[in-house]
């Protein structure tokens, strides 16, 4: 297949989400849209039934209906922890990027793997890492990969001199450490960008 082009002429692929109902993969979905816009100055619309654009991004996992229907092969991540595909396949004309995971995990890793190839660092809000803003964002036959099922099932870090450090930059930057919602959705995300 050609080239996928994400992002022309101001105009980004959407992104056709297919979520089952799983909960929080529609948050996620709107990070990775934040995360082209990022980089392009453009947010992609996300949409719930495949739109008639000729360049569109699919986010789904294994047992999702348009799977099947686009004939992508999802045998080597089916049935595995916290793998992900992405395929560019073709339908009726359109060029698909599909990104499609074992789990939700899987999912979400595989758009934060698409954000990382377009110039999003896992740490772009922690390090200042802004990412280099692109006019054009073509993907080839290189962005095609399935990962690899994590060998160890329970990963984490620790956040090192959290008191006086943390604590105070969460207080300067959020009003206090703890409870702050806004603070953890921060570190979680980074906990699901570096996978």
């Amino acid at each position: 297949m050609a080239d996928f082009v994400l992002l022309k002429e101001k105009k980004a692929a959407p992104i056709f989400l297919e979520d089952n109902g799983i909960f929080g993969l529609e948050k996620m979905t709107g990070i990775f849209a934040k995360d082209i816009n990022r980089v392009s100055g453009v947010t992609p619309e996300i949409v719930k039934a495949l739109p008639g654009d000729e360049y569109v991004i699919y986010v789904g996992h294994c047992e999702s209906t348009y799977v099947g229907k686009l004939g992508i092969d999802v045998s080597e991540i089916k049935g595995k922890r916290e793998v992900y595909g992405i395929f560019l396949c073709e339908n009726a004309g359109q060029k698909i990027l599909a990104i499609v995971g074992s789990d939700k995990r899987g999912t979400i890793y595989g758009m934060f793997s698409i954000s990382e190839k377009i110039g999003v660092s896992p740490w772009y809000y922690w390090a200042d890492a802004k990412p280099e803003k692109k006019e054009q964002i073509i993907l080839g036959q290189d962005v095609c990969v399935v990962s690899k099922e994590p060998s160890v099932s329970y990963r984490g870090f620790f956040i090192n001199d959290e008191q006086p450090c943390l604590g105070e930059w969460a207080k300067e930057n959020y009003g206090s450490i703890s409870p702050c919602p806004l603070l953890y959705e921060k570190i979680f995300e980074l906990l699901l960008r570096l996978k």
